[in-house]
């Protein structure tokens, strides 16, 4: 369990590029990126403001692909990036919280 900075957003509008690779159609998504916000990612990327919001993390293979099942217009984590040193001490409380209210042993 870590704290990052995500991308959060969503696929629209599919577009077949016409490519085959292993029996699969390669297809672009037009991407819309709605926010950018600090998460703690576990199974989920969940807002570290408010533990309700939760967003699927999108699966990729080596060369950056996506190989999760898409649904258009569903709210996604798109990027990952590792959150600054002094973000991970202001949060470090609400850090603690969340993993008292999920992780319950």
């Amino acid at each position: 369990m870590d704290l990052k900075r995500v991308t959060i957003g969503y696929y629209n509008e599919k577009v077949s590029t016409g490519i085959i690779e292993q029996g699969y159609t390669v297809c672009k998504f037009e991407r819309i990126e709605v926010a950018d916000i600090l998460c703690v990612v576990d199974k989920f990327a969940v807002d570290i403001d408010d533990f309700d919001k939760r967003y699927e993390i999108i699966e990729r293979d080596e060369y950056g692909r996506i190989i999760s099942d898409i649904k258009l217009n569903k709210m996604y984590a798109l990027e990952m990036r590792d959150a600054n040193e002094s973000a991970k001490r202001v949060y470090k409380k609400r850090i603690k919280e969340y993993k008292k209210l999920n992780h319950k042993v």
